[in-house]
């Protein structure tokens, strides 16, 4: 049985590793989606470019599924203990 719990607990150990990596890699893309769009909403503003306010309302959409995200994966945390760096 010690075979088997030190398995486990190699298994649990890189599962943890690997979690943290993903969410790590969506927040780093999330964040520079988020600036592209916020250049190029500025961008748009300064041109008077007229789709300016949909520019600004996709980068509002896309700052609400970042929180949205950070708040469920916090949930998570939570709900099965901190499995996040």
């Amino acid at each position: 049985m010690p075979i088997r719990s030190l398995f486990l607990q190699a298994t649990t150990g890189a599962l943890q590793n690997f979690s943290g990596f993903v969410i790590l890699a969506i927040n780093i893309i999330f964040i520079i989606v988020l600036a592209i769009g916020l250049i190029n909403t500025v961008r748009k503003f300064i041109t008077n470019d007229p789709g300016a306010m949909g520019s600004l309302g996709q980068l509002i959409v896309g700052v609400i599924v970042f929180l949205a995200f950070t708040i469920f994966k916090e949930d998570l945390q939570g709900i099965f203990g901190t499995f996040a760096g």
